[in-house]
């Protein structure tokens, strides 16, 4: 079993986000949802399969939505733009450039919206049917991202 690092970073207006990171090789960032909480998740016999079959050939880095898990829990904002805000502010703190995306249940919305915001077209995603989920891969640069089919 890989242990999993939990590390802390601060939003732009004050939210402490936590991160979790386990396995080895190309990261592979799980877009947090309101059902998210890194350490039961870890310890969850639910979860923690799930968990060990995402790091195989890959580093995840999972994280705390503002509001829920290990992540600051009295919190006033919650919008599309805090929840990006949020994963950019994750993606920087744990120095990564190059990363898959994945977004699974509400959090499908916040790969999009970085599409958007970022101006891309969201054209080189592959979503599931009626598995509700969405990948997608980003080169990123700081403020600019670059997406790779």
């Amino acid at each position: 079993m890989v242990a999993q690092t939990i590390r802390f970073c601060t939003s732009a207006d004050g939210v402490r986000l936590a991160f979790g990171v386990h396995g080895s090789g190309p990261p592979l960032v799980r877009v947090a949802t309101w059902m998210t909480h890194l350490q039961y998740d870890w310890d969850s016999p639910l979860w923690h399969h799930w968990l060990d079959a995402l790091a195989e050939g890959r580093t995840p880095l999972r994280y705390d939505e503002r509001g829920s898990g290990v992540s600051d829990r009295d919190v006033t904002r919650f919008s599309i733009d805090a929840w990006v805000e949020d994963l950019e502010v994750v993606v920087d703190a744990a120095g990564l450039e190059r990363f898959s995306l994945l977004g699974s249940g509400s959090g499908i919305c916040v790969p999009r919206w970085i599409g958007v915001r970022r101006g891309r077209s969201g054209r080189r995603t592959r979503s599931t049917p009626g598995a509700g989920t969405l990948s997608r891969q980003v080169t990123w640069r700081g403020d600019r991202s670059r997406e790779r089919g």
